[in-house]
């Protein structure tokens, strides 16, 4: 029984940290789409002002 409070515990420690894992993707996937819509927009601007 001990033993399967450990795996009931370990189980739980890996979706959380998979869930983590998802959450830090998602925020890195919002900073490229961030970065990449800045550099667009700089770049119509360069082409509206030459």
């Amino acid at each position: 029984m001990g033993d399967y409070g450990n795996q009931e515990q370990l189980t739980a420690q890996l979706q959380n940290m998979q869930q983590q894992m998802l959450q830090m993707q998602q925020t890195i996937q919002a900073q490229l789409d961030a970065a990449e819509h800045a550099a667009l927009a700089r770049q119509e601007q360069q082409a509206q002002t030459a």
